[in-house]
């Protein structure tokens, strides 16, 4: 299963030409995009996205001359708009993944929490430049 591979079709509309007055552009075309991933052992989609220069931990792609997350495009395709206020976790905790199984839908603060009860936070509570009582550790 580590060598296994795998396409995500994405459908993304293509712009062209000056914006309306009401600032609306019309889409000239539905352009299909694949997006090749590797299957892990732990079942994760890792895209497998080259961005030319750009280097990113997350695969994103150029999308009307804007970079754009892959999980985000896939999400709205398949399951529709993402919230205002809400994001997509990785349950499991791999950026690069695509998988929709393993994506959900919440808020800042449920990613902070699941975060937290899982042990990833940056640095910890012993990491340089971190406060204990009012003594600083160093």
């Amino acid at each position: 299963m580590e060598n296994e591979f795998g396409t995500a079709i994405l459908i993304l509309p293509e712009f062209r030409g000056m914006p309306r007055r009401d600032g609306t552009i019309r889409p000239v075309k539905l352009r299909k995009r694949p997006v090749r991933y590797r299957v892990s052992v732990s079942g994760c989609h890792e895209a497998l996205v080259t961005n030319g220069m750009r280097c990113a931990p997350r695969s994103q792609i150029p999308v009307n001359g804007k970079y754009r997350y892959v999980y985000r495009l896939l999400w709205e395709q398949e399951r529709g708009p993402i919230p205002d206020g809400m994001i997509i976790m990785h349950v499991c905790d791999n950026s690069k993944c695509i998988n929709l199984a393993h994506l959900r839908l919440g808020a800042v603060a449920d990613n902070n929490k699941d975060r937290d009860a899982k042990g990833r936070r940056h640095g910890g509570p012993n990491a340089p430049g971190t406060y204990v009582g009012a003594r600083r550790k160093k």
